[in-house]
């Protein structure tokens, strides 16, 4: 998983030139408002892997990998040397309703777990851990949507 650019900075005076670029910054998602969470990562649920890897690398011109691991998991990377994009993901569809899941970056899967069950949300699984990554959390909003939490960790094993 990559993490996204990060620009910080609220728009104070609108007529400031500073203020203005932060403000076309963020307009095209390049800036992250302090206290704000950014989707950091996307997985693509999919039932033919190697159809749907066909399809998204030739008409994003997605570079998409096979894991090394084994698994039936491909590696998403949407950006280049100059735009790094969002990271992503794909793999076996695990829910007929949820075809693909974005990831959030949090400081603390605990506290955000808590935040989203307090929210009407579900934890639908235990945190997973991604050696040298992180910990990636999956969970539902109150409408059923799947969605993932991520707390970036290099010592995760």
């Amino acid at each position: 998983m990559a993490r996204a650019s990060k620009m910080q900075g609220n728009i104070k005076n609108p007529l400031d030139s500073d203020s203005i670029l932060r403000y076309n910054m963020c307009s095209i998602g390049v800036c992250r408002l302090q206290n704000m969470r950014n989707v950091t990562y996307f997985e693509i649920g999919a039932d033919d892997l190697e159809g749907a890897v066909s399809f998204y690398s030739k008409v994003f011109d997605w570079k998409i990998e096979k894991s090394e691991d084994g698994s039936d998991y491909w590696h998403i990377t949407t950006g280049d040397e100059e735009d790094s994009g969002i990271a992503g993901g794909l793999g076996r569809r695990f829910d007929e309703w949820n075809s693909t899941v974005n990831t959030i970056e949090v400081p603390s899967l605990n506290d955000f777990a808590m935040k989203i069950v307090g929210a009407g949300g579900k934890v639908l699984a235990p945190k997973i851990p991604i050696p040298g990554v992180g910990y990636v959390q999956y969970c539902h909003d109150p409408e059923g949507n799947a969605f993932g939490i991520v707390e970036y960790d290099e010592s995760a094993q």
